[in-house]
Formats: structure tokens, C-alpha cells, sequence
């Protein structure tokens, strides 16, 4: 994430984040809400974390594009000038409505490839493992 957004996240200035994409990849219908966001600066380290409390997800127009949903959220979404203009060609809206977010110790992440959005499940170490870490607020 770059800035100023990924600061407005902390500050709880922006409090919905969105992914405005051409083609159907995450988070698009696959984030749910309790999920946790983690948030790493773009060709850095992670630094934040937050809950979902809640999602959109909209097809968009060829026509109009994100700009009606840029209009009906804009409180949330913290867009900054010029930012709109470069996401026109978008078909598909991602929004996350934030809650709980938190500052992290810096967390390094090995990561491969341009993605921006990348989805891990918990799996069990071995067979006596439990399949899930509990509940996200454990986090929290």
C-alpha cells in the first residue's frame, strides 16, 4: 500500500479500502466480513492490521465506472485527487469497511510477484493441530 492511504488507514481517515480492478481477482467476492487485513507498504515491510466488519462488491458500469461509488462512499474512502482518473477502466469494486485497526511492529513478508492482494487460509501443522487459529479478535 503507498501513501498518504496507507497513514489515512491508521488514522482511521480512510476506513473503507477498496480494489478497483479490470478483471475478477481477490478480494473481489472472496473476503467476508471478521476477516483480517493485514497492510504492507508497498516494496516494504507490514505495519497495520484490521478487522473486517464489512463488504461491498459491485460489478461496474463501462459507462460510468467507479464513479458513482466513488460519489456514495467518498467519506470512507479517502480517495485523493487524480486517483479516480486512473481507475476508470475498472469493472470490478472491492469495498472492505475497517474496524479495530492497529499499528504492528514491522513484520517482514517474502512475497513474489506484483499482486496486491494476496489471501492465506490457516492449515494444520500435523494431524493433532487445530484447523483454524480461533477467533480473529485473539488478535485483537
Amino acid at each position: 500500500m503507498t501513501e498518504p492511504y496507507l497513514s489515512k488507514v491508521c488514522t482511521g481517515e480512510k476506513y473503507i479500502e477498496s480494489r478497483l480492478t479490470k478483471v475478477n481477482i481477490a478480494p473481489f467476492e472472496r473476503a467476508s466480513a471478521d476477516d483480517i487485513v493485514l497492510f504492507k507498504r508497498s516494496g516494504g515491510a507490514i505495519t497495520a492490521m484490521a478487522l473486517v466488519e464489512d463488504t461491498h462488491f459491485e460489478y461496474l458500469s463501462p459507462r460510468e465506472g467507479p464513479k458513482s461509488l466513488a460519489e456514495r462512499y467518498a467519506d470512507g474512502l479517502g480517495y485523493e485527487p487524480g486517483y479516480l482518473e486512473t481507475k476508470m477502466q475498472a469493472r470490478f469494486a472491492s469495498l472492505l469497511w475497517l474496524r479495530e485497526v492497529r499499528t504492528v511492529p514491522k513484520i517482514a513478508l517474502a512475497k513474489r510477484g506484483r499482486q496486491a492482494w494476496i489471501t492465506v487460509r490457516p492449515f494444520a501443522m500435523h494431524q493433532s493441530a487445530p484447523t483454524s487459529v480461533g477467533s480473529p479478535e485473539m488478535l485483537f
